[in-house]
């Protein structure tokens, strides 16, 4: 218990590193022990280490079903699989079990997201930064991609501006923002002029 404490202590100031070694400790006294696979399978899933901390998470789900972190966690691998809805029916049990963590939000936002289900993503999104969810990178992307694909693009342009400012070297960053505030070119069809389909169908013949 004094390691897990230890090591949560330090991931929590960001050194992951003597955070890994003391919870290390920790399971060389307590191979099973289920508070260390938790920080363990927290800083792998932070780090995008999918594969390392699955096995934890799985003792997580099958040891303490009704915890909704260790189906968050569950989520996140299969969303990383782009398993979508796999990754929904975990986080959908994440907020049943844990309404006020805003991960589980993001995480069925992100979802639904990428089975571009927009208007259906937004609300989870919105309701992860409302409980506090800090914006990453990739959350604000998913976010202003939302918000843009529902029709607020006024709501999205502001954090297309930050993530071209912040991110420049991103180009996809600064096309978003050109996409909204280039004006929409429309061709005026000129009487008795074909359309351009039926021009080329007449140059074929």
């Amino acid at each position: 218990k004094y390691y897990v404490l230890l090591a949560k202590a330090q991931a929590g100031t960001g050194d992951t590193a003597r955070a890994l070694v003391n919870l290390n400790r920790a399971l060389v006294r307590d191979s099973s022990s289920l508070p260390a696979f938790r920080e363990l399978s927290a800083i792998y899933t932070a780090r995008g280490l999918y594969e390392a901390a699955i096995p934890m998470v799985q003792v997580g789900v099958r040891k303490q079903p009704k915890d909704g972190f260790w189906w968050q966690q569950l989520g996140q691998y299969f969303l990383n699989r782009n398993l979508s809805d796999t990754a929904i029916a975990c986080f959908t049990r994440a907020v049943e079990l844990l309404p006020q963590q805003p991960e589980g939000h993001a995480g069925l936002g992100e979802a639904w997201y990428k089975k571009r289900q927009y208007s259906v993503a937004l609300p989870h999104l919105l309701k992860a930064q409302e409980l506090g969810l800090p914006l990453t990178e990739k959350r604000r992307w998913v976010l202003a991609s939302c918000l843009e694909w529902t029709g607020q693009k006024d709501a999205a342009r502001p954090h297309y501006v930050f993530l071209t400012r912040k991110y420049p070297q991103n180009p996809r960053y600064s096309v978003a923002l050109q996409r909204l505030i280039r004006p929409v070119e429309r061709r005026v069809q000129v009487p008795g002029e074909p359309r351009r389909g039926v021009r080329h169908l007449q140059h074929g013949l």
